[in-house]
């Protein structure tokens, strides 16, 4: 079984998807949307990402950078960010 496929079984999991950059193939990045940040910080110290994140990380050109964001959907207000509807 493949980390992708234990990812999308993950609880609160909602997507995930790899993307490659088009102009340099060499260069990709995931794009994993959860429902809650607990769910997505259990999954990051599962010893199964941990596991992977090991065998990877000296592969990596570069280090690994992981970035949290809140969607906020409609009620979001350019200048402001989230607000409640």
């Amino acid at each position: 079984m493949s980390y992708s496929s234990d990812t999308s079984k993950a609880q609160g999991q909602l997507s995930y998807t790899v993307l490659q950059q088009l102009d340099r193939p060499n260069r990709f990045a995931t794009l994993e949307v959860w429902d809650n940040v607990t769910d997505y910080t259990a999954w990051q110290n599962n010893s199964k990402t941990t596991n992977f994140l090991a065998k990877v990380k000296h592969l990596l050109g570069s280090p690994l950078d992981h970035r949290l964001n809140i969607l906020c959907g409609e009620t979001y207000v350019d200048g402001t960010g989230c607000v409640d509807p």
